[in-house]
Formats: C-alpha cells, structure tokens, sequence
C-alpha cells in the first residue's frame, strides 16, 4: 500500500482558485424577469434618510451641549466674582444697607448688588449679614448668583 503525503496532488481533489459561477442560481427563463436596479436607489434614497436623521440629532445634541457648557462658564465666573466682591465689601468696613456696580472693565457682562443688615449684638461687635448677588444676560434672560456670609465687626 503506497503512503499518499501530499493530498493536493491528487487530480480532481484540488479545488479551482476562481469557480466560475454565471447568473443568479434561477433558470435562464425566469433570470430574465428578475431585476434589481431598482432597488438601488430605493436603498440609497432609505441610506440618506437614515443618515440626515442621525446626523441632525448628532447636531441638535452638540448644539445643547455647547449651551450648557457656556451656562457652567458662566455661573462658575459668576461664583468666583461674587466671592472677590463679598471679600472686598468685607475688607472695606464700610457697608451701605444697598449698593450696586459692575466689573468693567474687567468683565463688563456681569453686575452685581450687594446687602448688608446689622444684627445687633451685646459687646463691641455687630453681627452683619452680607449678601451679593451677580447677575448676567444669557441667551435673552437674565440669571444671577448670589452668594450670603455673616461675620462679626467691630461696632
């Protein structure tokens, strides 16, 4: 009996690199009836819709992103300066019942109020209640942040 190493040289077990195939599998009668291009154009008219639909929800969610992320810039800014003006009213001692301004030119955006009210307290100090609010237009409404402490001064 005679060892077989080397299968691929068997004739007829070597399969073809390019078979050659013709047509749609159906019968040449009713090949002839079935036609595709038309759905081409059915598939890619269905392809762009699908595209446009995802593509204006992609836009539509980056746009809100954007806005949000301008909102946080803001209010963040907003907190910091609310905090510098509560710390420089302090600093100041004197303190009116109601007083305004604004940040120009640093960040002329922003304005702010303050509020001061005297608790009055037995001994050489006054507990004061100190409130500053920034306010800012975003978008075509006005928004604020407002920031309140009370610390003790000297009468």
């Amino acid at each position: 009996m005679k060892k077989i190493n080397n299968i691929s040289n068997i004739k007829g077990l070597r399969p073809e690199p390019f078979a050659k195939c013709s047509g749609t599998g159906l019968s040449p009668a009713s090949e002839s009836k079935v036609s595709g291009a038309g759905y081409i154009l059915l598939d890619a008219l269905v392809g762009v819709g699908l595209l446009s639909l995802v593509m204006v929800s992609c836009l539509y969610l980056f746009s809100e992103a954007i806005n949000r992320m301008e909102d946080i810039k803001m209010k963040t800014q907003a907190a910091f300066l609310s905090q510098s003006k509560l710390e420089e009213l302090k600093a100041a001692g004197t303190l009116e019942e109601e007083m305004t301004g604004d940040f120009s030119p640093a960040v002329p955006v922003f304005t702010w109020t303050a509020q001061s009210q005297k608790l009055e307290m037995s001994g050489n100090y006054n507990l004061t209640r100190l409130k500053v609010i920034v306010a800012w237009q975003s978008r075509g409404s006005s928004k604020d942040f407002s920031l309140e402490t009370k610390f003790l001064q000297r009468k």
